[in-house]
């Protein structure tokens, strides 16, 4: 029912509207009918603004057949088509111009610059034998007439357009700059020139009116002068008029047809006005006019008929010299807006070309628009536009790297980063290039939260972690704290072979560690080689001397020596050596033992006592062995360098290890009295590449590492000073999931 009444509305509308274009057309043409005579043969009509008008609106057949029916009237006037021909030519150049988007304006002057011109002096010519000053003037007067209602229409369609669907007008979004200079040139110099022309009629008239009362009374003289002669040779007033004879007789005798071949003229200008085509509005009225007068010559009233185109012509001549200055005005006018036209297009062309071309890599400077307004733009759009075609290019590199990153490893940029320890959740907006951004939560494996807590002070956060539930290990990268456990930015990325990465980096550690204890090897190792060297000796000597119970002896000093060397060998390739560290059930204070007895030749060589303190309730322990010891022997490493770098070598270095049984973790302490640490410095110490040790004496990965391993199995480990000298290094390890670790570290 509603779309019902709506269409009605719709329907009623557009009818009315109709009805109103209707009557406005009558209107139009009513006032068509109408023209307003400046002087015979100058006269203003408004036929061609409305054909024009409907052209605009409705198309090239709509104005073609405005322009027959508004330009009727001209018919009635003059008696000929040749108004209506030319202004339907006139529709049809206007419209192939327009479609090469020329103005009505512009479309107007070109078709007068050819059109018009050749075709009206041809047709004044043959039709009214009409002098160059009466083809020029007519072509004036219609050039000022279709060329003001030309700019009208375009000024209307300027801000403007019609739309015929529903037959109403619509205000534009925009202004076109090239027309809009077009119109306000010509509105300024139109009204002007018109104004100006309007003036030189009106004299035309009041100088006309005056040839012709000079021209009755002079003839009047001449017809007294000279008698009753039919013909009579004029005097020099006349000849000054262009006059070369009069005819003089009886009144009422020169109205007929002798008269007018006489004198040229067949109309007969007795100050009747005559209706119909070519009245005396018109200048062919005058060009074959002839003035009928009476005066009184010897007593008795005499007449006299004097053709009127000598004065019409000379004052046609004046008034065309007069319009001279105004059509030079007019045609520089023209020329000018041409040019400015010419340079307004060419420019914006230019800056089109320049605006389409956005993108373009080093795009080079084009040729600058004539007008400076334009050329500062174009300068900086250039620069502007290669300055964001490298940022373009990069931004595109980045693009390609992160799909070949995200196809590779999952990559996944992240803003508004937050961590909720008590929940273990990671939720963060994921990044996507071409979508908008999306939030997400991942909840995190128990034994991997604490990797995801930083100290206050830290801004930048940089984890791995497994998803709960899963195998995959996932690398986060923070940036940018913005709160605690919240940051402004991230990445985040699903590491292929994170164990074989932190495998690798282990060993290295390890390998550093066995540098770093070199020296003390070699002494270990050249002891048990000596003895081996000086019991071979002696027993060649003795072997010699036939002492073979001697010499069974030294061969088993030998062999026992060989057995000491190849443990200490043992224990640096299996300490040394990749493998895969698979969880087993380990006894902590044995493995305490193992590697002291593997570092002993780096406590004996900086006279260190290492005591071993573990309670009796500290059990089996389901851990991988090699990682656990790798901590250890590093920590016991690190115990030594401390001790050694202290001030007060008075007293004896000493280590303490205690296993202790916490009930719900299970706590490895490695004390020492060595130099200490500050507290500022233990918070950085698992952070890597930090270390407080001389250049060559340290790598910076021994407690980082170390940190890896810990949190890898769910366990924690800290370093703080010592109560009194020296430093603690603190391994949590937690009984509950010690029994996972055999399926998460695999």
């Amino acid at each position: 029912m509603i779309a019902t009444t709506f269409n009605g509305s719709a329907r009623l509308g557009r009818l009315l509207r109709i009805a109103l274009f209707g009557l406005a057309g009558g209107l139009a043409l009513l006032l068509c009918t109408e023209r307003l005579v400046l002087a015979p043969g100058v006269e203003l009509f408004a036929g061609p603004i409305f054909y024009l008008l409907v052209y605009r609106m409705l198309g090239v057949r709509a104005g073609v057949a405005a322009a027959v029916v508004f330009m009727l009237p001209t018919y009635v006037w003059w008696g000929h088509v040749f108004s209506i021909t030319m202004a339907i030519a006139h529709v049809l150049v206007l419209d192939v111009m327009s479609r090469r988007g020329w103005s009505l304006s512009a479309a107007t002057v070109l078709f007068h610059a050819t059109v018009g011109l050749l075709a009206n002096p041809l047709f004044m010519a043959a039709h009214y034998g009409a002098p160059p000053t009466i083809m020029g003037l007519t072509v004036i007067r219609k050039l000022l007439i279709d060329l003001s209602a030309a700019v009208l229409i375009d000024v209307l369609f300027l801000r403007y357009r019609f739309d015929r669907r529903a037959l109403a007008f619509r205000r534009r979004p925009g202004l076109s700059l090239g027309r809009a200079i077009e119109c306000a040139t010509l509105v300024l110099l139109l009204p002007a020139i018109i104004l100006v022309f309007c003036s030189d009629a009106n004299d035309f008239s009041r100088r006309f009116d005056g040839y012709r009362a000079e021209l009755v009374q002079a003839s009047a003289q001449v017809a007294r002068q000279q008698g009753d002669d039919r013909v009579r040779q004029v005097a020099v007033d006349l000849k000054r008029l262009g006059v070369q004879s009069i005819l003089v007789g009886a009144p009422g005798t020169l109205t007929d047809d002798a008269t007018r071949i006489a004198l040229g003229c067949d109309r007969i200008n007795d100050g009747r006005h005559p209706g119909g085509a070519n009245d005396r509005n018109t200048f062919a009225y005058w060009l074959r006019a002839c003035e009928i007068g009476g005066a009184k010559g010897a007593g008795q009233p005499i007449a006299f008929a004097v053709g009127t185109r000598s004065i019409a012509l000379h004052a046609y001549g004046e008034l065309f010299d007069a319009m001279m200055p105004l059509i030079g005005l007019l045609v520089l006018a023209l020329v000018l807006h041409a040019w400015i036209n010419r340079n307004v297009q060419r420019s914006l062309r230019q800056w089109r070309e320049t605006v389409q071309a956005f993108g373009t890599p080093d795009l080079p400077m084009p040729a600058l628009p004539l007008f400076s307004e334009l050329q500062r733009p174009v300068i900086q759009f250039v620069r502007e536009n290669n300055r964001f075609a490298q940022v373009a290019a990069e931004r595109e590199r980045l693009a390609l790297a992160f799909a070949e990153l995200k196809e590779t490893v999952d990559l996944s940029l992240l803003s508004d980063v937050t961590w909720n320890p008590e929940q273990r959740a990671l939720g963060y907006f994921a990044v996507d290039l071409w979508n908008e951004p999306h939030w997400r939560t991942l909840a995190v494996h128990p034994n991997d939260a604490l990797s995801l807590s930083l100290s206050e002070d830290a801004t930048d956060l940089v984890a791995e972690f497994r998803r709960a539930g899963s195998d995959e290990w996932h690398l986060l990268i923070a940036r940018d704290r913005l709160a605690p456990d919240r940051w402004r930015w991230g990445a985040r990325l699903r590491l292929k072979q994170p164990k074989l990465m932190a495998a690798g980096l282990a060993h290295q550690a390890r390998l550093m560690e066995l540098g770093g204890m070199a020296s003390a090897i070699s002494h270990e190792l050249r002891q048990p080689l000596f003895t081996i060297s000086l019991a071979a000796e002696n027993a060649e000597i003795l072997l010699d001397n036939g002492a073979t119970d001697a010499v069974r002896a030294k061969i088993e000093r030998i062999t026992t020596q060989v057995a000491r060397a190849s443990a200490i060998i043992a224990r640096i390739t299996n300490y040394a050596r990749v493998e895969h560290d698979a969880p087993e059930w380990l006894d902590l204070p044995e493995l305490v033992r193992a590697a002291a007895s593997f570092l002993r030749p780096l406590l004996i060589q900086h006279n260190v006592e290492l005591r071993l303190h573990a309670d009796a309730n500290a059990g089996l322990v389901r851990l991988p062995k090699v990682g656990v010891e790798q901590i250890i022997v590093n920590a016991v490493q690190n115990a030594v360098d401390s001790i050694a770098a202290r001030s007060d070598l008075s007293e004896p270095g000493a280590i303490s290890v205690s296993v202790v049984d916490c009930g719900s973790t299970l706590q490895v302490m490695i004390a020492d009295n060595g130099a200490g640490i500050a507290d500022e410095i233990a918070s950085e110490a698992f952070e890597p590449f930090k270390t407080t040790k001389g250049v060559g004496a340290g790598t910076g990965l021994g407690l980082y590492v170390s940190r890896q391993i810990m949190r890898e199995i769910g366990g924690d480990i800290t370093l703080t000073p010592g109560p009194t000298v020296g430093a603690v290094l603190t391994l949590t390890l937690p009984h509950d999931a010690l029994a996972s670790n055999a399926r998460l570290v695999a």
